[in-house]
């Protein structure tokens, strides 16, 4: 299993294996490598970067209990809920936005379950982290816009001046609101978005659904809180498995289908998001 740490975590987190006398240092394979080490059932490799491997029945138990020490655990009480879309930039398939809130029990387990951004996840392992993600959540919601339904709002809206921000305003919203009300019980909420958009602040435009004891905070590069990470990947997951279905349904090569040969094609707008096509 690949676990995403920051480089301080990670430094933590070797000297307290190091400091263990039952576990053996082992040669490093390459200079990146901060620490490579095994025991009874267990074997793991840290990298100077912050990415960290573990394999063997008892290593997950291991470093669960060396989680504390090593300061791996959040002790903040509170349960965050984050919202993440994917597909933004993509002329091809749907747009997916997905919330998801995670109570502080569960996110030790989540990270040692490899969710992190998506952007740093390859091939199945963004299907794993999703799995994990919907095995876990306190709660969880997936808004699809697929290309026809994408293509109806975009019309509409840029029909009374408004923008992809506009549409992904209201895709958050959608993606937050049952999320937002089933936590709406919670005493310690905390609501963390990306800032997509920093003329405007999440306070206002999603104030009739935030409950009023959450903290809201928006920021660019919100994928390092974990409730937004596990946004990420379940959007993604979710996006990854519609584009397959839609390249199979419409007997398309995305790798090889230009974006020139999709805007020349007459039902283009059942798997396309045409006005990304206008501007090629």
């Amino acid at each position: 299993m690949f676990v995403g740490f920051r480089p301080e975590e990670v430094e933590r987190l070797a000297g307290e294996l190091e400091g263990l006398a039952w576990v053996r240092k082992l040669p490093p394979t390459n200079p990146h490598e901060r620490l490579r080490a095994e025991a009874e059932g267990a074997r793991f490799v840290l990298w100077k970067s912050g990415k960290m491997s573990y394999q063997g029945p008892r290593a997950r138990e291991l470093l669960e209990e060396l989680a504390p020490q090593a300061g791996l655990v959040d002790a903040a009480p509170h349960t965050e809920v984050g919202s993440d879309e994917a597909g933004k930039g993509e002329w091809f398939g749907p747009l997916v936005v997905a919330a998801v809130a995670v109570r502080p029990d569960r996110r030790l387990a989540l990270r040692l379950d490899g969710v992190r951004d998506s952007k740093q996840l390859r091939g199945d392992a963004v299907q794993r982290a999703a799995e994990a993600v919907r095995a876990r959540a306190a709660a969880m919601n997936v808004v699809s816009i697929g290309p026809r339904r994408f293509n109806e709002l975009w019309d509409e809206m840029h029909a009374r001046g408004e923008t992809l921000n506009d549409l992904l305003w209201w895709g958050h919203k959608k993606a937050l609101e049952p999320v937002l009300a089933a936590m709406r019980g919670e005493a310690a909420l905390r609501v963390v978005l990306d800032e997509f958009d920093a003329t405007r602040k999440a306070g206002r435009m999603f104030g009739d659904v935030l409950p009023a004891r959450a903290v809201v905070e928006q920021r660019p590069r919100a994928e390092d809180a974990l409730a937004v990470a596990a946004a990420s990947v379940v959007a993604r997951a979710e996006r990854d498995r519609q584009c397959a279905a839609l390249a199979r349904a419409w007997d398309l090569d995305v790798t090889k289908f230009t974006p020139q040969e999709a805007r020349a094609h007459p039902q283009a707008r059942e798997f396309a998001k045409v006005a990304y096509l206008r501007a090629v």
